[in-house]
């Protein structure tokens, strides 16, 4: 029986087989260069060999440097195809895995199908991203200690610990499943605990395992984004432990909070492969627990404790944070392929499981891939500031603007400072007074209504997202249209193709004499106006305004830009005695959304279904449940905010989706979006007349999208959810 389990184990063409099919599908998904936020980090670091944030992951940047060696003409380019390779060996070793413990080619097929073709895992295996190694160290210790169960090889023992080791210095979060690692080491050989003559192989590994750290203090606080300090004892223990972050652990413990987790965590689950697959994996563990208890609870058990301490953990993408526990239950169901009279058929049903999830999700990580906004939007800003300018950027954009300037040596004279919430200072203020303490000129890729106004920011001309600054005059088609005496039209800066479904941004520059307010309208050609958006005007001899408009599914191949300004008395005409001014005409290309799926929001956001309480009682929380698709991959971050408003009162609930879970920019077609509020309603209140509004705004610059369901528009950027009469 040992024998026949080893040969099992032992290396097959199918493993071969697996990581090319593997490596070739990820390549060809893969991202062409720099990305937003940590990615932009990982980037950074492995190119430079800096220092990431906290644990700081020292042996990622080690050997994406390598890959950075390799392929130097694109550094970014590189590190992502570290992710790919990294993934490719997670699948591998998931199918090994799974094959070592009894289930066989079928189970190391069904294994490495289920690990590979998570939407999450796919999406980071063309990403600069920490998570595939992550996930291959949870798949190696498993397949070594499926291994030394059936060979009791030192050899085996050695490679758990040096997995072990290597993984938990990568991420600690590799503890959680090793806790039932340890567990199941002893299940399987009991003696071990007694004769410590046979632990040198499994604690030399382990020991071994812990060199990279050496990493960060011989690096030392002069390499690239390193704290200070971090040659030092403390502060040393300060950035592997992220004691930084240890607020976020925990931070959902309440049995209200656990149970929104809960369902948050079935949502994730159902949108990672098929919502058929949630019942399987409850078959897989029953399965494998009939026949092999100790290999249930290691698998089971640890992708459990993994979820339960990612779903209590305050973070911005827990959909990627799960991924060791998606290589757990991918495991298990691939066990579960073990000999069984029901084998055949079970192992067919996990195969069209898995392979329509991977159809399901190819269109959109086609759609990631294809993506190039991030070094497009980066480089149009690197290429606007000003001479040895400043520009200001939230963690998001900061990353690959350093990125850039450092592999492409592109504007080092220009400073990019990483604006970050200080202590008990609103954020919008902290971001003015940087503005205000700047002695250069200074461009901002966020802005915020209100603290910015004393600055005269105007939005720059980039794309395909906005930032703002002094000078933003360039790339404006010219007008010198007079508007009555109070205003003139100087130019106008509109794409000549839009896409219907989706929405667009125009520059307006004008010359202000009086107060008065400016607006665009996207027309049909006779001018029948199917989005408008509106800006105030303060008197200045060069004021630009950016204007937000949707473009509604009914939209025809072509339509037109006008624009126009009024005051509170009149409108202004023009020198044709006309209200609005023809400004520029688009090609409208034809959406990919099917009308009738709900109601269309900004960005391919789609409002699906809305559950309202029936009643509203004074000083009560009430529960507005939101159901959201999506109908192509998005790439921005937007936050939903719901308002119940009463007739002189208002009660809110203000978050990214799936209270943070699941944020926008990580969502693919076909996805469905759970997203709940919990909203207290005000004591001492008259309730009756109240009605409930949700609005979608960008998380870094506040603004408000609009509605692109033409019945809807007409009325604002507030989506009506439902009146308690």
């Amino acid at each position: 029986m040992r024998s026949s389990a080893a040969s099992q184990g032992s290396f097959q063409p199918v493993d071969l087989l697996i990581f090319s099919a593997a490596l070739g599908l990820y390549w060809a998904t893969l991202s062409p260069g720099a990305l937003p936020a940590d990615a932009g980090e990982f980037q950074l670091v492995a190119a430079e060999l800096g220092i990431a944030h906290p644990p700081g992951y020292p042996l990622y940047t080690m050997l994406g440097r390598v890959f950075v060696l390799l392929m130097p003409w694109n550094p970014a380019r590189a590190v992502n195809l570290f992710s790919a390779v990294s993934t490719a060996l997670m699948v591998t070793l998931s199918g090994r895995a799974a094959r070592r413990l009894g289930g066989g080619l079928p189970g190391t097929v069904i294994a490495a199908l289920l690990a590979g073709l998570a939407a999450s895992v796919w999406v980071t295996a063309g990403q600069a991203s920490i998570r595939p190694l992550t996930g291959l160290f949870v798949a190696l210790c498993i397949e070594r200690l499926a291994a030394y169960r059936h060979t009791r090889s030192e050899g085996a023992l050695f490679g758990f610990g040096l997995a072990g080791g290597l993984g938990l210095t990568h991420h600690p979060s590799v503890a959680f499943s090793g806790l039932f690692f340890a567990v199941y080491l002893l299940l399987i050989d009991p003696a071990l605990l007694r004769e410590p003559r046979r632990w040198p192989p499994l604690v030399g590994g382990l020991a071994l395992g812990f060199l990279p750290w050496l990493y960060l203090p011989l690096r030392g606080a002069d390499a690239v984004l390193a704290p200070a300090g971090i040659s030092t004892w403390t502060g040393f223990w300060d950035h592997v432990l992220a004691r930084g972050f240890a607020g976020d652990a925990f931070a959902f413990t309440s049995p209200t909070a656990l149970w929104d987790r809960l369902l948050i965590w079935v949502n994730i689950l159902r949108n990672q492969w098929h919502a058929l697959m949630l019942p399987l994996f409850g078959v897989a563990g029953v399965l494998t627990a009939r026949r092999d208890p100790p290999t249930t609870l290691m698998l089971a058990g640890g992708a459990v404790l993994h979820s339960v301490l990612t779903m209590t953990y305050r973070a911005p993408q827990t959909v990627e944070y799960l991924i060791p526990a998606y290589v757990l239950l991918a495991i298990l169901a691939g066990v579960s392929c073990g000999e069984h009279r029901l084998r055949p058929v079970w192992a067919v049903a996990l195969a069209v499981a898995a392979l329509a999830a991977g159809i399901r999700h190819a269109p959109g990580i086609r759609q990631v891939a294809a993506d190039s906004s991030t070094s497009d939007y980066v480089t149009a800003v690197l290429d606007q500031a000003p001479p040895r300018g400043v520009v200001l950027a939230p963690w998001h954009w900061a990353t690959p603007l350093w990125a850039l300037q450092h592999s492409a040596d592109l504007r080092t004279d220009v400073e990019v400072i990483y604006v970050f919430p200080e202590g008990s200072e609103p954020l919008a203020e902290t971001w003015a007074r940087r503005i205000a303490a700047s002695e250069q000129p200074v461009v901002t890729t966020g802005y915020y209504p209100g603290a910015f106004d004393p600055f005269a920011l105007s939005p720059l001309p980039v794309e395909p997202f906005p930032a703002w600054g002094m000078d933003p005059s360039g790339g404006m088609d010219a007008l010198n249209e007079p508007l009555g005496k109070a205003v003139t039209l100087l130019g106008i800066d509109a794409p000549e193709s839009i896409e219907a479904g989706g929405w667009v941004d125009v520059r307006a520059a004008w010359r202000v004499h009086e107060p008065a307010a400016g607006f665009v309208h996207l027309t049909l050609p006779d001018g029948t106006v199917l989005t408008a958006d509106d800006r105030p005007l303060l008197p200045g001899d060069y004021v630009i305004t950016r204007h937000v408009l949707g473009v509604p599914l009914t939209t025809p191949p072509e339509a037109s830009f006008l624009a126009g300004a009024y005051t509170p008395e009149a409108a202004l005409l023009n020198e044709e005695g006309q209200p609005r001014t023809f400004v520029g005409r688009a090609a409208v290309s034809p959406t990919t959304y099917q009308p009738g799926e709900g109601i269309l929001l900004a960005d391919g956001i789609v409002l699906a279904d809305v559950d309202l309480p029936e009643t509203l009682t004074p000083g009560a929380e009430v529960i507005v449940d939101l159901t959201f698709t999506a109908h192509r991959a998005l790439f921005t971050d937007r936050v939903i905010k719901v308002d119940i408003i009463g007739a002189d009162w208002l009660a809110s609930s203000d978050h990214i989706p799936a209270g943070g879970a699941i944020p926008t920019l990580k969502w693919l077609p076909g996805w469905v979006i759970h997203d709940r509020h919990r909203i207290t309603i005000p004591p001492d209140v008259q309730t009756a007349g109240a009605r409930a509004e949700l609005v979608i705004y960008d998380h870094f610059n506040n603004q408000v999208y609009p509605v692109l369901e033409p019945s809807l528009a007409e009325q604002g950027r507030a989506v009506p959810l439902g009146e308690w009469p």
